[in-house]
């Protein structure tokens, strides 16, 4: 399972917090547990912090901004067409 790369369980009515275990499926690319009733935080210093909020949205989850770096990006972006 180490070596999973994608995993979408949304909309299938989870419950509970993510288990710190995700964490080391450390070949994702996509990862999507949006509208559950999951709870908690999204584990931090991992590559789940990574993913678009999207992948999260619909649950009861708490704790900092996801996918920092994107952000950023985006705003660059913005940035750099201003003339």
């Amino acid at each position: 399972m180490e070596l999973m790369e994608s995993l979408d369980l949304s909309m299938n009515r989870l419950s509970g917090e993510i288990p710190l275990s995700f964490s080391n499926l450390n070949f994702l690319n996509h990862f999507n547990v949006s509208y559950n009733n999951l709870t908690g935080h999204i584990p931090t210093s991992t590559q789940l912090q990574s993913f678009e909020n999207l992948s999260y949205v619909g649950n009861h989850l708490c704790g900092p901004p996801t996918a920092p770096q994107k952000i950023f990006q985006v705003l660059m972006l913005e940035i750099k067409d201003v003339k």
